[in-house]
């Protein structure tokens, strides 16, 4: 999915919002965020690229384009979900256990754990800071769902970290039902509300916002299963080595759907990452083949897409509109 001429107009935009509300911050809180971010402090080029793929301020651009809205409404939308995400990835990296969230090195091992902490806060500040750029009505409404969704994402990811101190075997094992609501909250909230800004900010009846939510919501889950399974994979495949004590403690959901699958290898793949002791990640690899774990998680990230299209399906949108998410439902299933 290349950007189109609107697209990296818009995106170019969003980048210089962004960065006129980071440029606030004193020198080691602006150093840091434009660290989670993933951007040079000095930008390089116009800027735009520096959103990866999936590109959700593209998610914004779709959804506030529905109702056409003011460019000057969208940027400041998008701005404001990419500063609270950048918020939730910060404070995630200070739960982790391991020293890496996504691509970057954790914030809080580099810089310092308080300064990450205050950094996060400071994001969060940001992100309401950028909706001043809409009229009073607008700010309230598009407010109110952020914070639901940052309150969303702290429990998501608290979730995620109890979730490691739970057991493989027993009870109290972490059930899809667990992994799909620590999901929901963790990232398919920050989705939903890309998804749905455009007619929140148009006004539209809440039972139209919630249509569009949906949509997110499904694209979310299938972002975090892709997620997931490109955690996982290279640590299978390296046959574990130097990421043994994460692949016991993460509950991903290759291991959550694998270890509570109705398979004979299931109790086998259990009682190898329950016990510290043992090692045998060819065996590991053996049960990964076996039964077919990447991909059935995969299965599960396309049904997500499927349901997003279903519930797109059922809005008053166009052809046109229908067919750029489905490019980007794609573009979801292929990441990173």
């Amino acid at each position: 999915m290349g950007y189109s001429p609107s697209e990296a107009h818009f995106l170019k935009a969003v980048a210089r919002r962004m960065r006129q509300e980071i440029a606030t911050l004193g020198p080691e809180l602006r150093s840091l965020a434009f660290y989670v971010l993933g951007w040079p402090e000095k930008p390089d080029t116009e800027g735009f690229d520096y959103f990866e793929e999936p590109r959700q301020p593209s998610l914004t651009m779709w959804s506030t384009g529905i109702p056409d809205l003011a460019e000057e409404s969208a940027v400041a939308a998008a701005a404001s979900v990419e500063l609270l995400r950048g918020a939730s990835l910060l404070h995630a990296g200070f739960l982790e256990t391991a020293k890496v969230v996504e691509r970057n090195s954790s914030a809080w091992w580099l810089y310092d754990a308080g300064a990450s902490v205050m950094c996060g806060d400071a994001l969060m500040s940001l992100s309401s800071s950028v909706l001043h750029d809409l009229d009073e009505a607008a700010t309230v409404r598009v407010g109110a769902r952020l914070m639901k969704a940052f309150r969303c994402a702290i429990a998501g990811h608290l979730d995620d970290l109890l979730f490691s101190q739970r057991p493989w075997l027993g009870n109290g094992v972490v059930t899809m039902a667990d992994y799909e609501r620590m999901a929901a909250n963790k990232t398919a909230e920050l989705f939903a509300i890309s998804a749905s800004v455009g007619p929140l900010l148009a006004g539209m009846p809440d039972s139209d916002v919630d249509g569009f939510a949906r949509v997110g919501h499904h694209l979310g889950l299938a972002y975090q299963a892709m997620s997931d399974i490109m955690l996982v994979k290279p640590m299978v495949e390296a046959g574990g080595f130097g990421d043994e004590a994460k692949l016991r403690i993460k509950k991903s959901l290759p291991l959550v759907w694998a270890t509570t699958h109705e398979h004979s290898a299931a109790r086998r793949l259990c009682a190898l990452l329950a016990d510290p002791a043992r090692a045998e990640f060819d065996e590991i690899f053996s049960i990964f083949d076996e039964m077919q774990i990447f991909e059935n998680s995969r299965r599960f990230a396309r049904d997500q897409t499927v349901e997003a299209m279903g519930a797109a399906r059922n809005l008053h949108i166009t052809r046109e509109e229908i067919a750029w998410l489905e490019e980007y439902a794609v573009l979801i299933l292929a990441h990173p």
